[in-house]
Protein backbone atom coordinates (compact mmCIF):
# COMPACT_ATOMS: atom_id res chain seq x y z
CA UNK A 1 0.00 0.00 0.00
CA UNK A 2 1.60 3.77 -0.89
CA UNK A 3 0.00 6.86 0.44
CA UNK A 4 1.14 10.24 -0.54
CA UNK A 5 -0.11 13.49 0.70
CA UNK A 6 1.06 16.97 0.91
CA UNK A 7 2.32 18.66 3.89
CA UNK A 8 0.35 22.22 4.11
CA UNK A 9 1.93 23.63 7.65
CA UNK A 10 5.36 22.93 8.95
CA UNK A 11 5.28 21.34 11.95
CA UNK A 12 5.89 17.56 14.36
CA UNK A 13 3.35 14.68 13.53
CA UNK A 14 3.22 10.75 14.04
CA UNK A 15 1.71 8.88 11.40
CA UNK A 16 0.79 5.75 13.10
CA UNK A 17 -1.25 2.80 12.04
CA UNK A 18 -3.94 0.15 13.26
CA UNK A 19 -4.79 -3.04 11.57
CA UNK A 20 -7.58 -4.91 13.08
CA UNK A 21 -7.92 -7.51 10.29
CA UNK A 22 -5.64 -8.95 7.48
CA UNK A 23 -6.10 -11.57 5.02
CA UNK A 24 -3.99 -12.98 1.99
CA UNK A 25 -5.09 -13.42 -1.55
CA UNK A 26 -6.79 -16.36 -0.50
CA UNK A 27 -8.78 -14.93 2.21
CA UNK A 28 -6.28 -17.03 4.92
CA UNK A 29 -5.40 -15.40 8.41
CA UNK A 30 -1.87 -13.48 7.58
CA UNK A 31 0.54 -14.14 10.59
CA UNK A 32 3.67 -13.68 8.90
CA UNK A 33 4.49 -10.14 7.43
CA UNK A 34 6.68 -7.44 7.84
CA UNK A 35 5.13 -2.83 7.90
CA UNK A 36 7.80 -0.98 7.04
CA UNK A 37 7.56 2.61 5.49
CA UNK A 38 9.46 5.03 3.51
CA UNK A 39 9.52 9.07 4.31
CA UNK A 40 10.28 10.84 0.95
CA UNK A 41 10.65 15.23 1.49
CA UNK A 42 10.83 16.81 -2.10
CA UNK A 43 11.69 13.81 -3.47
CA UNK A 44 14.54 12.63 -1.30
CA UNK A 45 14.17 9.81 1.33
CA UNK A 46 14.17 10.66 4.60
CA UNK A 47 13.28 7.51 6.02
CA UNK A 48 14.18 3.94 4.75
CA UNK A 49 12.25 0.61 5.70
CA UNK A 50 11.47 1.76 9.39
CA UNK A 51 8.42 0.00 11.13
CA UNK A 52 5.55 2.67 11.50
CA UNK A 53 4.41 3.81 14.59
CA UNK A 54 0.97 1.39 15.62
CA UNK A 55 -1.85 3.91 17.16
CA UNK A 56 -1.83 3.43 20.81
CA UNK A 57 -5.05 5.44 21.66
CA UNK A 58 -7.79 3.72 23.41
CA UNK A 59 -10.67 4.70 21.59
CA UNK A 60 -8.73 3.97 18.32
CA UNK A 61 -7.85 0.45 19.48
CA UNK A 62 -11.19 -0.71 21.07
CA UNK A 63 -13.10 0.80 18.37
CA UNK A 64 -11.68 -1.12 15.78
CA UNK A 65 -9.82 -4.24 17.42
CA UNK A 66 -10.31 -7.29 15.40
CA UNK A 67 -9.00 -10.84 15.13
CA UNK A 68 -5.74 -9.44 14.17
CA UNK A 69 -2.79 -8.60 16.52
CA UNK A 70 -1.20 -5.48 16.07
CA UNK A 71 2.78 -5.42 17.65
CA UNK A 72 5.04 -2.58 17.42
CA UNK A 73 7.94 -3.94 15.42
CA UNK A 74 5.38 -4.00 12.69
CA UNK A 75 5.90 -8.00 12.05
CA UNK A 76 3.45 -10.64 12.18
CA UNK A 77 3.17 -13.39 15.00
CA UNK A 78 5.43 -16.25 13.52
CA UNK A 79 8.28 -13.79 12.41
CA UNK A 80 7.95 -11.13 14.61
CA UNK A 81 9.35 -10.94 18.34
CA UNK A 82 5.36 -11.53 19.69
CA UNK A 83 6.05 -9.17 22.52
CA UNK A 84 4.30 -5.71 23.44
CA UNK A 85 1.31 -6.57 21.47
CA UNK A 86 -1.39 -3.64 21.17
CA UNK A 87 -4.33 -5.07 22.19
CA UNK A 88 -8.04 -3.02 22.61
CA UNK A 89 -11.70 -4.57 23.36
CA UNK A 90 -12.01 -7.58 20.96
CA UNK A 91 -15.31 -7.14 19.29
CA UNK A 92 -17.25 -10.48 18.57
CA UNK A 93 -18.92 -10.92 15.37
CA UNK A 94 -22.04 -9.71 14.88
CA UNK A 95 -24.73 -12.62 13.39
CA UNK A 96 -27.69 -11.56 12.65
CA UNK A 97 -30.64 -13.57 14.80
CA UNK A 98 -32.33 -16.27 13.31
CA UNK A 99 -35.52 -15.10 11.64
CA UNK A 100 -38.37 -16.95 10.51
CA UNK A 101 -39.67 -16.98 6.49
CA UNK A 102 -43.11 -17.70 5.85
CA UNK A 103 -44.57 -17.24 2.40
CA UNK A 104 -47.90 -16.26 1.07
CA UNK A 105 -49.09 -13.96 4.17
CA UNK A 106 -50.91 -11.11 3.21
CA UNK A 107 -47.72 -8.50 2.89
CA UNK A 108 -46.38 -11.34 0.76
CA UNK A 109 -44.80 -9.66 -2.87
CA UNK A 110 -46.30 -12.95 -4.18
CA UNK A 111 -49.43 -12.00 -2.95
CA UNK A 112 -49.88 -8.58 -4.13
CA UNK A 113 -48.52 -9.33 -7.28
CA UNK A 114 -50.96 -11.51 -7.81
CA UNK A 115 -53.50 -9.50 -6.70
CA UNK A 116 -52.39 -6.41 -9.24
CA UNK A 117 -52.10 -9.22 -11.80
CA UNK A 118 -56.13 -10.03 -11.10
CA UNK A 119 -57.09 -6.55 -10.88
CA UNK A 120 -54.84 -5.68 -14.53
CA UNK A 121 -56.68 -8.61 -16.20
CA UNK A 122 -60.51 -7.78 -14.60
CA UNK A 123 -59.77 -4.04 -16.12
CA UNK A 124 -59.14 -5.28 -19.38
CA UNK A 125 -61.85 -6.98 -19.66
CA UNK A 126 -64.15 -4.70 -18.18
CA UNK A 127 -62.44 -1.88 -20.62
CA UNK A 128 -62.71 -4.39 -23.96
CA UNK A 129 -66.20 -4.67 -22.91
CA UNK A 130 -67.35 -0.67 -22.67
CA UNK A 131 -65.42 -0.47 -26.47
CA UNK A 132 -67.15 -3.55 -27.92
CA UNK A 133 -70.45 -2.01 -27.29
CA UNK A 134 -69.39 1.10 -27.89
CA UNK A 135 -68.26 0.12 -31.38
CA UNK A 136 -71.66 -2.08 -31.66
CA UNK A 137 -73.78 1.14 -31.16
CA UNK A 138 -71.48 2.70 -33.62
CA UNK A 139 -72.15 0.11 -36.16
CA UNK A 140 -75.97 0.08 -35.66
CA UNK A 141 -75.67 3.76 -35.99
CA UNK A 142 -73.72 3.49 -39.08
CA UNK A 143 -76.39 0.91 -40.52
CA UNK A 144 -79.10 3.02 -40.05
CA UNK A 145 -77.71 6.20 -41.32
CA UNK A 146 -76.94 3.94 -44.60
CA UNK A 147 -80.59 2.36 -44.58
CA UNK A 148 -82.99 4.07 -42.80
CA UNK A 149 -86.07 1.66 -44.61
CA UNK A 150 -84.31 -1.46 -43.06
CA UNK A 151 -85.09 -0.54 -39.57
CA UNK A 152 -88.81 0.76 -40.40
CA UNK A 153 -89.19 -2.70 -42.41
CA UNK A 154 -87.97 -4.98 -39.36
CA UNK A 155 -90.16 -2.44 -37.25
CA UNK A 156 -92.95 -3.72 -39.12
CA UNK A 157 -92.18 -7.59 -39.10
Amino acid sequence: MKASFKVLKEGVTDITYFVSELYGHDLTYLKSFTFTNDIAVNGKTVVKNASPVVCREADVINEYQGSFTNYPDGKGEKNGSGKNAIIGVTHAPTTAAATEVTKGGPGDVTTIITILVVVLIVLAIVVLAVLRRHFAKGEDNEAEKKNPDKKEKSEEK
